[in-house]
């Protein structure tokens, strides 16, 4: 090689240097400027730190360079990081991805991503890796999945071949199989037969491109019960998966079907209180007619009798039969009072009207010996609630004497707090209770609509009864001070 070739070989030679060194120096910036902690390893010793990596550490470069990197791995994670850095530098396979932790000068671990590579570093084989702070990702991921646990609703991730990939431990509770059991079978299994179809339907347009739909179907449960769930599903077609969110709205649905029952019973109530009115006015229209009237009617007569000429004892006899027909007049018309508004109730008091309209209506007329016991005081409740409550006790008397065949019943008044306990208790032939029976209808006010009544103020009725053995009725009702309660 002459001369000339030997310069320009040089200078070649140096050129390439150069550049070698002001690539190394950019490449170094780079590194320096990385917002990940980025760590040389040569020998097993730190060959570089960059400033990301101080201070995530909290040391100084001076006390990280020429010391082992085993110093700043936790003890129980040493002996894993070193058999990677061991097959990486022996070229064996080895993930270049992984978690794991380091440790900080203080003690503390900190949660990190590793992602490492061989290098050269002044011109031997080096481990570069770096190291990226996970913290507040696992932090976040570990709030996620508190959420996904911790979640009274259902939480899952089902393919569009209908198995999930993933579920909340709130399947567990709502339908009663495990989490294994749920993903070994496709969902459409668990489903009420009869919503199966529309499920699929649902389903269908997620797979075909529906971002969103809300749907409602019904889940059998491991025991046979029947759970209704309100969906929202999202699709997720990248990935050939659903995400979906569940709400148990079992208890709404009963709660929907009380009300439309209740409505019905209203209707039946309502027609039934129709039912009573009419044959009320009637009854009230015959007695007022074929008692009052008549009596009314005679009484009228025996008076232009009077006109005629009549000896003192004819005129004594007609005088005393029109006073007797007067007599049974006022009678009749004081119990057609007394059945439309006892006025007795506010002069005085429930306790004194019971008393007195068990004694005149049911030992007089029927013969059945009558008991009441209780407090005999003048309750301090509303109006309309004591009417309420003479009226469902003479309606429970009105049944023991055309249905019991009894021969002694006994009611019970007594105050317990703020509220008022009920009894009629009868020596009758008694008969078979079916609570079910009580929605049939029956003529005048009767058990299902005492029954009904004294539940929409928040009272109970307990019937007991059985054939031959009597029956035995006891009310507990609150106390209502102001009609606006009613």
């Amino acid at each position: 090689m002459n001369k000339q070739s030997r310069e320009s070989y040089q200078a070649t030679i140096e050129q390439t240097i150069q550049e070698l060194k002001a690539s190394e120096e950019r490449y170094r910036t780079l590194i320096e400027q990385a917002k990940d902690g980025v760590v040389l390893i040569q020998d097993g010793l730190v060959a570089y730190a960059n400033e990301s990596l101080c201070k995530l550490l909290g040391y100084s470069r001076e006390e990280l360079l020429g010391s082992p990197f085993g110093k700043i791995i936790p003890e129980d994670q040493q002996a894993r990081i070193s058999e990677n850095y061991r097959k990486r530098m022996n070229k064996e396979p080895v993930p270049s991805l992984y978690e794991g932790s380091i440790q900080h000068k203080s003690g503390a671990r900190l949660e990190t991503e590793f992602n490492a590579g061989l290098t050269q570093w002044e011109g031997r084989l080096a481990d570069l890796v770096y190291l990226r702070d996970i913290r507040e990702r696992k932090l976040a991921e570990k709030e996620r999945d508190q959420i996904f646990n911790l979640s009274h609703d259902l939480v899952g991730i089902a393919g569009f071949d209908g198995y999930f990939k993933q579920m909340n431990p709130a399947w567990e509770v709502v339908v009663g199989y495990k989490i294994e059991e749920l993903m070994a079978r496709p969902f459409f299994d668990f489903i009420h037969p009869e919503d199966v179809e529309k499920t699929v339907k649902e389903v269908e347009k997620l797979a075909s491109g529906h971002t969103t739909i809300d749907f409602e179907n019904r889940y059998v449960k491991k025991d046979g019960s029947i759970r209704h769930i309100s969906w929202s599903a999202i699709s997720l077609p990248e990935l050939k998966n659903l995400y979906c969110i569940g709400r148990d709205v079992t208890e709404r649905k009963h709660a929907e079907e009380q009300i439309q029952n209740y409505q019905v019973k209203l209707k039946d109530l309502a027609a039934e209180l129709l039912y009573v009115e009419e044959r009320q006015h009637k009854q009230m229209a015959l007695n007022l007619h074929d008692h009052v009237g008549q009596l009314l009617a005679s009484s009228r007569l025996q008076l232009a009798a009077l006109n005629k000429k009549m000896s003192s004892e004819e005129i004594l006899t007609k005088t005393k039969s029109i006073s007797e027909g007067l007599l049974q007049a006022i009678q009749a018309t004081r119990e057609v009072i007394f059945d439309l508004s006892p006025p007795q109730l506010n002069e005085i008091g429930l306790y004194a009207a019971v008393a007195d309209w068990q004694e005149e209506q049911i030992e007089m007329k029927h013969g059945i010996r009558t008991r009441l016991t209780g407090d005999d005081q003048i309750y301090p409740m509303d109006s309309h609630l004591r009417f309420l409550i003479f009226r469902s006790i003479r309606e429970l008397l009105h049944n023991v004497v055309k249905h019991a065949r009894a021969t002694e019943v006994e009611v019970g008044l007594h105050l317990i707090k703020d509220k008022l306990e009920i009894s009629v208790k009868d020596n009758g032939v008694g008969f078979t209770y079916i609570p079910e029976m009580l929605r049939l209808k029956n003529s005048g006010f009767g058990l299902f609509t005492i029954q009904d009544r004294v539940e929409s103020l928040g009272g109970d009725v307990e019937i007991q009864s059985s054939p031959g053995l009597g029956t035995y009725i006891r009310i507990i009702i609150p106390m209502i001070l102001d009609s606006r309660e009613l």
